[in-house]
């Protein structure tokens, strides 16, 4: 990625002021409110590293969304990615909603 060929080693993001802060020194302290994050290429064998988060829960079109099976929900963030990646299980529990309008607001 762009960001690892340069000295950034770590990214705030602050939702509330909706900023962005990139440092070349850790911004992680022993007090921090942080997100790990989770290495797909071990996981998954993704062919390469992406800045990857697990979370609980999405909301789409504010609808829950829940993996029929359970298992773990992944986030990328990058403002550079225009794919999506799903398993099957979430697709269809996504489309299997009685009030699903179309991926207007992910």
């Amino acid at each position: 990625s762009f960001l690892g060929q340069t000295s950034v080693r770590s990214i705030e993001l602050d939702f509330v002021r909706e900023t962005l802060r990139l440092s070349n020194r850790s911004l992680i302290g022993p007090e921090a409110d942080s997100v790990p994050l989770v290495d797909l290429r071990k996981l998954e064998g993704a062919p390469v590293q992406h800045y990857i988060a697990e979370v609980h829960e999405m909301l789409i079109n504010q609808r829950r969304v829940r993996v029929q099976g359970g298992g773990p929900i992944y986030a990328m963030i990058d403002t550079g990615t225009s794919g999506l990646y799903m398993t099957e299980n979430m697709y269809y529990s996504i489309m299997d909603g009685d009030d699903f309008r179309g991926w207007g607001s992910c």
